[in-house]
């Protein structure tokens, strides 16, 4: 039983993590790209979410 669960909500946030991250990429896609500082603002702001996304969820879930 809470293996069920525990799976259930690894996939929930890898499917989560991964739609952000998309959406992040495409932000970034769209964002002008002669624009250095946004681009590594955007960089920036994605490295550390899923740095935070892996190890919070290592914590939880793990």
């Amino acid at each position: 039983m809470m293996i069920m669960i525990r799976k259930k909500i690894r996939t929930w946030v890898r499917v989560i993590s991964t739609k952000f991250i998309v959406n992040v990429k495409i932000m970034i896609m769209k964002s002008p790209i002669n624009n250095e500082i946004n681009k590594w603002f955007w960089f920036q702001t994605l490295f550390s979410v899923m740095i935070g996304f892996r190890y919070s969820t290592s914590f939880f879930i793990w």
